[in-house]
């Protein structure tokens, strides 16, 4: 449990150096900064759609992300182990990984 909230505690950090505001929120343009820091630019629109909808103003904050971004990666890794089972979660041989976090 500790290293979940390890884990945790970094996406916090990377969710609140995309925060310019400081609000503790994240409008669009700040949640694709996030993204792209996380290497989840194949999950962008997914993510954006799923956590702001089409509000032009929408906002997000932390558990909101972390809620969808669990969601969304549980999403992909299912449909990946479906095409596969043998190569679910194996680095360098067609699965896929989580990004690191910096």
């Amino acid at each position: 449990m500790e290293q979940h909230s390890d884990y945790v505690s970094q996406l916090k950090v990377e969710f609140d150096s995309c925060d310019s505001t400081s609000s503790g929120l994240l409008d669009r343009d700040a949640l694709r900064e996030l993204c792209s820091k996380l290497r989840l630019d194949a999950h962008l629109a997914l993510l954006t759609h799923t956590l702001l909808g089409e509000g032009r103003h929408a906002r997000v904050n932390f558990e909101e992300f972390k809620e969808g971004f669990v969601a969304v990666l549980s999403r992909s890794l299912d449909f990946s182990a479906s095409e596969d089972d043998s190569s679910y979660l194996q680095p360098g041989e067609g699965g896929q990984q989580l990004p690191a976090a910096r």
